[in-house]
């Protein structure tokens, strides 16, 4: 391993705690989480102006993707793309190619088919279409696989290249889809370096940066590789594409992770390793394993019996999705012995212990809900949506909870064509219903 010490305190791969002390450590990460929501803030109120620059980006990888680069007889280690894909890690671990490199698959939870419940409309009417056609999910089995010489390319979440240059595509999700996959629109990928030894990858898509993707995405991973012996006393490194912020330093610290073993991807990395460890995906936001919940609400420490907490969970400095009377919202809870929290401004351990005292959880749809994983079950649960966007990845968690889930909906248009992003206004005669589920 001697010669990649100057990897490992690099930059581009790696990552160095300051060496001052915890609370300096910690006030430098949330110096960092404030500037890179002020530069997502930023970005998100531009980019409507360029979009006649992605027309022109789109139109440029169409005809990159069109070139017949991968004819070239020559690796994508070292120019081009790779040949072509399998679709799944086990059609390549069933080839010829596959079966004659020595790789390996390892069962860790078997296949199971879930049936969420429901949430309760607040402000009357049927439940949206969203929750009702994701009801019933067949999650498939949870597996880790043992590639030998297989390649890894940091963009977005990671891509996984095999042996015999061709993508695994199950492991390696693209936004745009397989069929527009950006490293089927590449030149050349960077610079490739080999790692001996034992290589885990950790890096998860939309998980640098989004803690709801961080805890409900990456860390079962790391589950699952635990489970199918891999741990930090025989990985030699971990492929991780975090950001140096602070609810990412701490859970790979209690992980047992050590800094040195931690390469920091992104779309500059590109490595091949004589033994890389990989666990499954779920194939969308909605296949949540019951075994995930049970690994992250395990996590929280025990609830304090008389503990019975009444949660306002603010939005704070979030990039986009802001409470516009957020302010309102709350002087109308507080009365009722409801605390308003800023998760951002709690470690996550500190994250762990709130949720799981809490007997009602009041907020609006964001990253910061994910931890409704760590509330005790049949706890109420209150999510807030902008009128034109509702988005249920939340929901799967507090079902298998068996948490008293409602929802409503804030005022503005439906047709908004930047929905995602739009603000929360809840009128104020809405108000009295995000108690009502205590009468």
């Amino acid at each position: 391993m001697g010669g990649f010490s100057e990897l490992r305190n690099s930059p581009q791969y790696g990552f160095a705690l300051p060496s001052k002390c915890g609370g300096d450590r910690r006030r430098s990460g949330h110096i960092l989480l404030h500037v890179s929501l002020s530069l997502r803030r930023f970005y998100h109120g531009r980019l409507p102006h360029f979009r006649w620059l992605w027309r022109w980006v789109r139109l440029y990888r169409k005809i990159l993707r069109a070139l017949p680069i991968a004819k070239i007889p020559i690796s994508s280690k070292y120019f081009g793309r790779p040949k072509g894909f399998y679709q799944t890690t086990r059609e390549y671990l069933n080839s010829p190619a596959g079966q004659s490199a020595g790789n390996l698959s390892r069962e860790i939870y078997p296949a199971e088919t879930v049936r969420f419940a429901l949430p309760i409309p607040l402000d009357g009417g049927e439940v949206h279409w969203k929750f009702a056609e994701h009801q019933v999910k067949e999650i498939p089995p949870a597996c880790v696989f043992e590639l030998r010489d297989a390649r890894f390319w940091g963009r977005y979440g990671g891509s996984i290249v095999t042996a015999d240059d061709r993508l695994l595509a199950d492991l390696s999700p693209d936004v745009l889809g397989l069929e527009n996959h950006r490293i089927f629109a590449a030149l050349k990928l960077p610079r490739c370096r080999r790692l001996h030894g034992t290589v885990a990858v950790l890096s998860t898509a939309e998980a640098a940066g989004n803690y709801w993707h961080w805890t409900f995405d990456l860390l079962p991973r790391l589950h699952l590789l635990e489970k199918a012996g891999f741990t930090p006393a025989n990985v030699d490194f971990y492929l991780v594409n975090h950001r140096g912020l602070p609810f990412q330093m701490e859970t790979l610290a209690e992980a047992g992770l050590a800094p040195g073993k931690i390469i920091r991807t992104n779309g500059r990395t590109h490595i091949e390793a004589d033994r890389m460890v990989v666990s499954s995906l779920k194939p969308g936001q909605f296949h949540l394993a019951g075994w995930t919940c049970r690994y992250l609400h395990d996590l929280a420490p025990k609830a304090v019996k008389n503990k019975k907490r009444r949660l306002f969970v603010g939005r704070g400095d979030a990039a986009f999705r802001r409470w516009s009377n957020e302010d309102d919202v709350f002087n109308f809870l507080r009365p009722r012995g409801f605390e308003r929290i800023s998760c951002e401004e709690l470690s996550v351990a500190e994250q762990r212990q709130v949720f799981s005292e809490a007997e009602v959880v009041v907020g609006a749809h964001g990253a910061a809900l994910a931890n409704i994983i760590y509330c005790r079950p049949e706890a109420t649960f209150v999510e807030i949506f902008p009128s034109g966007y509702v988005d249920a990845s939340i929901w799967p968690a507090a079902s298998y909870l068996r948490l008293k889930h409602y929802y409503i909906l804030g005022e503005g248009s439906s047709h908004d064509a930047n929905a995602r992003k739009q603000d929360i206004f809840l009128a104020a005669r809405k108000f009295p219903l995000l108690v009502a589920s205590e009468a």
